[in-house]
């Protein structure tokens, strides 16, 4: 089970790795204006286009942020920093029971219009993952945003 995570996880690296950087003006207006629209006080927004959706990465105050929007302006999914603490207790005992040797990196949690996951990055002497769990400690596989 965890080979089927390490593979998903290295797909969805292949996947972020081959994303383009764009500068704002090749960025469609309602794409920007959705962000502009949901967020206020942004800082060192970039932007990339991933496939037939786009990127934007931006900060509020000292997070971390990226959301990915679709074509027509719709917010798909939001990639949110948050620390170690902040995640469910399920969570953690889920991490420490199915990784023990690793310990835990940078934590997101990622929202869709339908669902909430925690993006892990582990690492111990020998590997680096990124997983993907629900807030009730099961694993899934990394969301593919069409």
């Amino acid at each position: 089970m965890k080979n089927i995570f390490i593979l998903i996880s290295a797909l969805f690296i292949t996947y972020t790795l081959f994303a383009d950087d764009l500068s704002p003006e090749k960025v469609p207006t309602n794409v920007q204006n959705s962000v502009m629209k949901n967020y206020k006080n942004i800082r060192d927004l970039t932007w990339e286009k991933q496939g037939k959706n786009y990127q934007a990465e931006f900060y509020i105050d000292l997070k971390e942020y990226e959301i990915i929007i679709n074509e027509k302006g719709k917010i798909l999914a939001t990639y949110e920093d948050i620390s170690i603490t902040e995640l469910p207790d399920k969570v953690k005992h889920a991490l420490q029971t199915n990784y023990p040797t690793f310990s835990i990196g940078d934590v997101e949690i990622l929202k869709t219009e339908k669902n909430q996951y925690f993006k892990v990055d582990l690492k111990n002497s020998d590997k680096d993952l990124k997983v993907f769990i629900n807030s009730k400690g099961g694993f899934v596989k990394a969301p593919i945003f069409k």
